[in-house]
């Protein structure tokens, strides 16, 4: 579905064709921490290429084009897939073990009525034009057409996105220190944060994300 919302365009899921092909090639990509076990930039979309799931995506555009996306987990079901042959294939026996353990170790585990937000992603010269807000208030609207009561997600302490999610309604509801975990992560503390949804909150997309066959 599509729809205007505070000057944006919101589409959800993403595109399918040529007008998401962008976003689909910046989701494929993974989130800028999984670098530190799957590769540069380069490789991680050759990984991710077959594992994209449009249906955890919400593109929004301006003017003519995408500027960015909200990607969240729902239902058992993220934005990227990979089974466990193609960590094997990828990156052989050992390697490729331990590489799928710490990505299922990165998947959130999160009761059925909680939408998990992994990331929002909006183009530099884009930000501070609402477009992140509006991408929240969409994920949240999806949470509440699937049931949900909460959203949730983790921010690294030093990131400035924090003020954003706390102007959403976002309340800071614990703190992991990531201690031997600083190997793999660029960051020294993760942040939780949960945002309540109020049942009757108005939906903009009044239809509910399929699961997983």
């Amino acid at each position: 579905m599509e729809g205007q919302y505070d000057g944006f365009l919101l589409c959800y899921p993403n595109p399918s064709g040529t007008e998401g092909s962008g976003i689909r090639d910046r989701v494929q990509r993974g989130r800028t921490s999984l670098r530190y076990f799957l590769g540069d930039d380069q490789r991680r979309s050759r990984f991710f290429e077959n594992s994209v799931n449009d249906d955890r995506i919400v593109a929004i555009g301006s003017g003519g084009e995408m500027i960015g996306y909200a990607a969240f987990y729902l239902h058992g079901r993220g934005p990227l897939s990979p089974a466990f042959p193609a960590f094997l294939s990828e990156y052989g026996l050992f390697k490729g073990f331990g590489n799928f353990l710490l990505f299922k170790a990165t998947e959130p585990r999160i009761k059925i009525s909680t939408l998990y937000l992994y990331n929002i992603n909006v183009d530099a010269t884009q930000r501070g034009k609402g477009a992140g807000a509006a991408l929240i208030d969409a994920v949240s609207n999806l949470a509440v057409a699937n049931g949900c009561t909460s959203v949730r997600l983790q921010v690294a302490a030093h990131n400035r996105a924090m003020i954003l999610y706390l102007k959403k309604g976002f309340v800071v509801t614990g703190a992991m220190k990531m201690r031997w975990l600083r190997r793999f992560f660029p960051f020294e503390c993760l942040v939780d944060m949960e945002l309540r949804l109020a049942p009757a909150k108005v939906q903009m997309f009044p239809v509910a994300v399929a699961e997983a066959a």
